[in-house]
C-alpha cells in the first residue's frame, strides 16, 4: 500500500487554515502590545536615540540572523512543532519588561533592547518556517485570497487591541511606563493562546538540513534564479518599507509630542486601514495577479511618503491621522502581496533552507534600512531649519525605497494575471472597477437574482473587463450561464467574441449549439456567415448538420409564457394567463423573439383544405404532395436557426432553400424557425397565401399564435393582433370587445355591432369566424386564384376565406378573422 507523503489531505488542510486563522486571531490581539510600537514608546520614555529607536522598528527581522543555525540545530523537527513552540517560548520572555519599574536611564534603555532582541530572536525561529506551515495547507490557486483573508482577520484583532489599550493607557492609573508594561503583560498572554493554536496545525514537513545544500549554497542558488531572486528582493525590500513606516509613530511622539495612548490610536488607525486594505485586495488578488497591484501600491506609498516629509507639525490632528491610515492601507497591501509571492517562490524541496536564507538575509536588509531610517532622523534634527522637520529625509528615504520596489516588481514574472496596464485601467475607471467587482461577486453569489442582476450590468457594460468576463462564462462549465451570455451577446454583439460564438456553434456535441447559432444572427460579419453556411451544409459540400437536443432553445421569446396563456385562453375559450405589458406585442416578429416553447412531441400533421396549385406551389403550400418524398438535414432544428441567422444578417440567397425546406414534415420548432426566416427576407412573401392553412395545420394553439404572429408582425400593423390578443388573456371577451369596438368604424361592422357582442358572451366562435369569413369573401375586393400576382393583405385575406379552421381553433381563428377584416378594410376598400 502506498504510504502518505507530506502533502496535506484536503481535510488536513481545511483544519490547518481554521487553527491557523484562530491563531491568527489570538496573535492579533497580542502581538501590538508586544511588538516594536510599546517597546519604542517605552524606550522613548527612557530617552532613546533615534539609532535605539531604529534597531526597535528592525528588530523583529534582524533576529532573522538566527535563521542560519535553525537547520542545523533543528533537523528533523516537525515544522509545525517548532512554530508554535517558538512562539510560546517567545511570550514568556517578556515577563522581564517588569525590571523596568525599578529600573532608569541607560540600564532601562538596554533592558529593553535585550529583551527584545531575544523576543525577536524567538520570533525568528518560528518565523523561519512559518511560509513552510503556511505552504503545507496553502494551493497557489488561492494562496493570494488565503492571505488577504488571514490579514484581514489580523487586521481586526490588532484594532481591537490597540484600542484597549489606548482605553488604558488614557485612564491616569495606567499613565507611564507602568502603563505601557501592563499592556506588555497582557499581550504576553494573548501571544500565549496564539502559540497553543499553533501547535494544532497539522503537518508532516520536517526541517531539513542537507550538508551540500546549506543556508549560503541556497541563497546563491537563489540569486542565480530570477524566478527566485525578485520575488526575494520584492520581499525584503518591502518589508524594509514596513520599518520606515515605524518612524510615523516617533514622528507623533517626537514632532507633535503627541501622549503614549494617542500614539497607540494613531496604530488603531493603522489596524483598520489593515482591515480596509484586505478588503480592498481580496477581489483583485488571485485574479489580478501580485505584480501589477505590488507596482501600483508601491509608487501610491512613495508619493504619500513624500508629503510625510514636507507636512508641517502645525495642522489639525485627523489630518496626521488620515496620512498615516492612507501610509497604512498601502503598506499593509504590499505586505500582503509579497508574502504572496514568496509563498508562491518556494521550491518543492530544501524548503527549510530556503526562507532560511530568505530570513537571513532579511535581517540584513531590515537592520541596514532601520539604522539608516534612524541616521537620517538624526542628520534631519542636526539640520535643524532646513529641512520641514526632523524626519523629512527619513520619509525621503522612504520614498525612494518604494521607487525601488516598484521598479523591481515591474521586472516580475508571472505565469497568470493581468499586465500593469490592465491593472490601472481598472483601478482607474470607475466603469471598469464596477464591471470588474461586478465579475468577482459572480463567482460568489448563490442567489439566483443576485446572480442575474450582477450578468445583467455586466452584459450592458461596454468594458473590456466585462468582454473578459463574459468570455470566461462562454468558456465555462455552466450551460444556463453560457444561454443568457448568448442571448445578450445576440442583442449586444461584441465581435472581440465572434470565435468564441462561433466555436460553440460549429461544436455539434455542444448543449448550447442552437444558442451560439441564434447569437451569430447579430454578427453582420463573414465569418459569421461562413459558419452558419457550413452549418447548412451550403459551406462544405457533403457535410450535413447534426447533433443537438431536441428543446426550447435559442430563439425562444422572452414572453413565452405569455404567448402560452394567451394560447390557454383561445384553445379553451376560457381565461389564461395574464399578458405581461408591451413585451408581448411582438413575441416573435422581432428579431429576438423567434418562437415559442416547443411541445414534448411534435403531432400529426393536420391535412389541411384544398388548396389551388399555385398556392400549392407557394412556399406554404403542396406539403401533402411532397411531405414524404423530401429529405431533411439530421438536426434540422440547429439548421432551421441557422437559417434565421442568416435571414437576419441579410443572405437573401437562401430564400429558396428555406422555402423548399418549408415544404418538408420539420417538427413545430423548425418549423417556426425557418418561417421566421422566410418572413425576415420577404414579409410580403407568397407564403401569406397559405399563413391560415399551416398555423391551423396542427393540434396546438400554441404554435397557431406563433406562427400567425411571426408573419403579421413584420407587416407592421397597427394595432397589433398581440396587443388583442393580451386583452383575451387577461379577461375573456375583452380581446373581441376591444376588436369590434376599434373595427366599428367602418359601417359593415358597426351594423352587427350588438348581433357579434351575444355571439362573443355566448362564445360562439364558430359563428362569429364564419361571419369575418362571408364578410371577406364579398365585401373585400380580392383576386379569385392565388396565382393572381397580389400584395400581402389579399394574400391574408385568400388564406383565411379558403381555411376551415378546426373547432380547436375556433376561438383565435374567430379573433383574426375580424381583426384581418379591419386590417382589409382600412388597406383595400369593400369591393366594387
Amino acid at each position: 500500500m502506498s504510504g502518505r507523503t507530506e502533502v496535506l489531505s484536503a481535510r488536513e488542510r481545511q483544519i490547518g487554515f481554521r487553527n491557523f486563522l484562530k491563531h491568527i486571531t489570538w496573535n492579533g490581539l497580542g502581538v501590538f502590545l508586544v511588538n516594536h510600537t510599546v517597546v519604542s514608546l517605552m524606550a522613548i520614555h527612557f530617552g532613546a536615540s533615534n539609532l535605539e529607536l531604529g534597531y526597535i522598528n528592525s528588530a523583529f527581522h534582524v533576529s532573522g540572523l538566527a535563521s542560519l543555525l535553525v537547520p542545523r540545530l533543528f533537523e528533523g523537527v516537525r515544522t509545525n512543532r517548532l512554530f508554535g513552540w517558538a512562539w510560546m517560548v517567545r511570550g514568556w520572555l517578556c515577563v522581564f519588561y517588569g525590571l523596568l519599574l525599578v529600573l532608569s536611564g541607560p540600564a532601562a534603555r538596554v533592558t529593553i533592547i535585550a529583551v527584545f532582541s531575544l523576543f525577536a530572536l524567538g520570533r525568528a525561529v518560528g518565523i523561519s518556517v512559518v511560509h513552510t506551515v503556511q505552504r503545507d495547507f496553502m494551493r497557489d490557486r488561492d494562496a493570494a485570497g488565503l492571505f488577504a483573508r488571514l490579514n484581514f482577520r489580523l487586521g481586526f484583532s490588532q484594532l481591537a487591541s490597540q484600542l484597549t489599550a489606548f482605553g488604558l493607557l488614557s485612564l491616569a492609573f495606567f499613565e507611564g511606563i507602568f502603563g505601557l508594561v501592563v499592556i506588555v503583560f497582557i499581550g504576553a498572554v494573548m501571544n500565549t493562546v496564539a502559540a497553543w493554536y499553533l501547535l494544532r496545525v497539522p503537518g508532516r514537513g520536517v526541517v531539513e538540513h542537507t550538508p551540500d545544500q546549506n543556508v549560503v549554497q541556497t541563497f546563491l542558488w537563489s540569486m542565480r534564479q530570477k524566478r527566485h531572486a525578485l520575488p526575494l528582493l520584492v520581499h525584503w525590500l518591502g518589508v524594509g518599507l514596513m520599518v520606515m513606516l515605524g518612524f510615523q509613530v516617533v514622528f507623533l511622539r517626537r514632532v507633535l509630542e503627541l501622549p503614549d495612548n494617542y500614539a497607540l490610536l494613531f496604530t488603531a488607525v493603522g489596524a483598520l486601514a489593515t482591515i480596509f486594505a484586505n478588503l480592498a485586495l481580496k477581489p483583485f488578488a488571485d485574479s489580478v495577479g501580485e505584480k501589477p497591484l505590488i507596482v501600483i501600491t508601491t509608487f501610491a506609498l512613495g508619493a504619500v511618503a513624500l508629503v510625510w516629509m514636507v507636512i508641517p507639525a502645525t495642522l489639525p490632528l485627523p489630518v496626521y491621522f488620515v496620512l498615516g491610515f492612507v501610509a497604512f492601507f498601502f503598506g499593509r497591501s504590499i505586505l500582503t502581496l509579497k508574502s504572496t509571492l514568496l509563498v508562491k517562490s518556494i521550491p518543492e524541496r530544501n524548503r527549510v533552507p530556503y526562507t532560511a536564507a530568505a530570513n537571513t538575509v532579511l535581517g540584513v536588509v531590515a537592520l541596514s534600512v532601520g539604522l539608516i531610517g534612524g541616521g537620517f532622523g538624526d542628520l534631519g534634527a542636526m539640520l535643524g531649519a532646513v529641512v520641514p522637520h526632523e524626519y523629512s529625509l527619513t520619509f525621503l528615504f522612504t520614498a525612494a525605497l518604494a521607487g525601488a520596489v516598484g521598479f523591481l516588481a515591474m521586472r516580475l514574472r508571472t505565469e497568470s494575471g493581468m499586465s500593469v496596464r490592465e491593472t490601472a485601467d481598472i483601478m482607474f475607471s470607475a466603469r471598469n472597477l464596477r464591471a470588474f467587482l461586478d465579475a468577482y461577486q459572480l463567482d460568489f453569489a448563490v442567489d439566483p437574482a443576485r446572480r442575474e442582476s450582477l450578468l445583467l450590468s455586466l452584459e450592458r457594460s461596454p468594458t473590456t473587463v466585462a468582454t473578459s468576463r463574459l468570455r470566461e462564462r462562454l468558456r465555462g462549465p455552466s450551460v444556463s450561464e453560457k444561454e443568457r451570455v448568448l442571448r445578450t451577446l445576440f442583442r449586444s454583439p461584441r465581435t472581440e467574441l465572434l470565435p468564441d460564438i462561433i466555436g460553440e456553434a460549429l461544436d455539434e456535441g455542444s448543449y448550447n449549439r442552437r444558442d451560439a447559432v441564434f447569437c451569430l444572427g447579430g454578427y453582420n460579419d463573414p465569418e459569421a456567415e461562413a459558419a452558419l453556411r457550413k452549418i447548412t451544409g451550403e459551406g462544405a459540400a457533403g457535410e450535413a448538420p447534426a447533433g443537438g437536443e431536441e428543446r426550447a432553445g435559442a430563439g425562444e421569446p422572452p414572453d413565452a409564457e405569455d404567448s402560452h396563456g394567451i394560447a390557454d385562453s383561445l384553445y379553451t375559450g376560457k381565461q389564461g394567463g395574464p399578458g405581461n405589458g408591451d413585451e408581448a406585442e411582438h413575441p416573435v416578429g422581432r428579431e429576438e423573439r423567434s418562437g415559442a416553447e416547443e411541445p414534448a412531441a411534435a403531432p400529426v400533421q393536420r391535412a389541411g383544405p384544398e388548396e389551388p396549385a399555385a398556392v400549392r406551389g407557394a412556399s406554404t403550400g403542396g406539403r401533402a404532395a411532397e411531405i414524404a418524398s423530401r429529405a431533411c438535414p439530421p438536426d434540422m432544428e440547429t439548421v432551421a436557426v441557422a437559417y434565421k441567422s442568416l435571414a437576419r444578417i441579410g443572405c437573401a440567397d437562401v430564400l429558396g432553400e428555406i422555402r423548399r425546406l418549408l415544404r418538408c414534415r420539420l417538427s413545430p420548432r423548425a418549423e417556426l424557425d425557418l418561417s421566421v426566416a422566410e418572413s425576415t427576407l420577404d414579409p410580403e412573401g407568397p407564403h401569406l397565401a397559405g399563413l391560415f392553412q399551416h398555423a391551423f395545420s396542427r393540434d396546438s394553439a400554441r404554435f397557431a399564435v406563433t406562427r400567425l404572429l411571426i408573419s403579421l408582425n413584420r407587416l407592421d400593423f397597427e394595432p397589433g393582433l398581440g396587443s388583442y390578443l393580451r386583452s383575451e388573456a387577461r379577461s375573456t371577451g375583452q380581446g373581441f370587445y376591444d376588436l369590434i369596438e376599434d373595427a366599428s368604424e367602418f359601417e359593415l361592422v358597426r351594423a352587427r355591432h350588438e348581433e357579434l357582442r351575444g355571439w362573443i358572451r355566448d362564445e360562439s366562435y364558430c359563428a362569429i369566424g364564419e361571419w369575418a369569413r362571408q364578410c371577406l369573401a364579398t365585401e373585400v375586393s380580392v383576386p379569385p386564384r392565388a396565382d393572381v400576382p397580389m400584395g400581402p393583405v389579399p394574400r391574408l385575406v385568400y388564406s383565411y376565406v379558403h381555411t376551415t379552421p378546426p373547432p380547436e381553433h375556433a376561438c383565435l381563428a374567430a379573433l383574426t378573422g375580424i381583426y384581418l377584416l379591419h386590417r382589409a378594410l382600412e388597406a383595400l376598400g369593400p369591393a366594387g
